[in-house]
Parts: structure tokens; C-alpha cells; sequence
């Protein structure tokens, strides 16, 4: 079901997927969407693994295509979409925890880390959020790494609101979104290729 969810057109040139996950199924996602005025990129993780992060991480990449798909080409900020994506979100945990066969324990410990960055073709910038993941950006041999908010989605203060950056971005810059360690992996040095 996973696989099957993510991307299958490429809308970059030159870029690389490191999908390792640890069971059958993970909690690990990415995904991209680009129209006339916007470039959507954006990875993301479940901290619950096996099976219901991937039923959790699944729904997320669900809302998400709806939400981008109802904006159009009209102007869209990564914290707006990720304040309606953690309304839908929690709905939907609310909604499972109502099963008897979940465990109220259970569903009150997942939470979705993810990175949203939306690049516009006019303004040449990229609007970046996050809920607890960063954006690695190497320019010119330069390590910069910006950080978003450093809440998850499902554990958010009541009436919270997402933060977003603007990154003035070079045609030479390399970017990394990652789910995991591999910004400890970069700060040491070493590359990715």
C-alpha cells in the first residue's frame, strides 16, 4: 500500500530517494507536486512503526494530495497547509481511538515529523516548514541547516500555528529533506551521492 502511494513521476532532474526501512511496512514517506507557479516537495515519518505508522503515514499523504489538489495554482504557504493537515490529522486519530480495538495508549503516542518546502517559480524562493525535521541546504561548500517547529503533529499546543521561512535559494544549491539521522551524517562531512 505504501509503495504504492508514493511518487511515481519524477519531477526533478537530479535527486535520490534512501528508503531503508526496518520491517515490511514503515512510517516513512515523501512526496512531490508541482504546478504552473509551485514546486511541492516534502518527506515525512510516523513515530509509531510497523503497520499503524504505515496506516498513519498513508492517511497523511492522502490529506496532503487533497489539500494541495483543492489549492490549485493559487499562492500556498507550507504552514498553512500543515495547520489544515493537523486539523484533518487529528480528526482522523480521534476518529480511530473511538475503535475498541485501539488502545487509547496507543493512539495518543503517534505523531507525524514532517518537512514541507514549496518553491515558487515567480519570486524564485522557498517557503519551508516543518514539524520537527529541518532543511539541509549546502551552497557553495557552506553547510545550512534551518529548522522548523520543533512540535510534532498530534501533539500540538491548543490553538498553534505553524511558523514559515522564506530561503532565497541559488540554481546551484543542493537540498536535503531527510526523516532521520542523516543531518549528523552531513555535519561530519561527508557526502551524499
Amino acid at each position: 500500500i505504501m509503495v504504492s502511494l508514493l511518487p511515481t513521476k519524477y519531477i526533478f532532474k537530479d535527486f535520490f530517494t534512501l528508503n531503508l526501512r526496518k520491517g515490511h511496512v514503515s512510517g516513512d514517506f515523501y512526496f512531490s507536486k508541482r504546478n504552473e507557479n509551485y514546486l511541492i516537495v516534502g518527506i515525512g515519518d510516523c513515530n509509531t512503526q510497523e503497520a499503524p505508522g504505515a496506516i498513519l503515514s498513508s492517511m497523511t499523504m492522502y490529506i496532503l494530495d487533497k489539500i494541495l489538489t483543492t489549492k490549485g495554482n493559487d499562492k500556498i504557504l507550507p504552514n498553512k497547509i500543515l495547520d489544515e493537515l493537523s486539523e484533518k490529522l487529528k480528526s482522523f486519530i480521534e476518529n480511530r481511538t473511538k475503535d475498541e480495538k485501539i488502545k487509547e495508549k496507543e493512539s495518543s503516542n503517534e505523531e507525524i515529523y514532517i518537512s514541507l518546502l514549496i518553491y515558487d517559480f515567480k519570486e524564485k524562493i522557498a517557503y519551508f516548514s516543518s514539524a520537527r525535521r529541518s532543511v539541509i541546504i549546502i551552497r557553495d561548500g557552506d553547510t545550512n541547516e534551518y529548522f522548523g517547529d520543533s512540535v510534532s503533529i498530534g501533539k500540538l499546543p491548543e490553538n498553534f500555528k505553524f511558523s514559515c521561512q522564506e530561503i532565497p535559494l541559488r540554481q546551484t544549491d543542493i537540498l536535503y529533506l531527510y526523516t532521520e539521522d542523516i543531518h549528523i551524517f552531513l555535519k561530519r562531512g561527508r557526502k551524499l551521492s
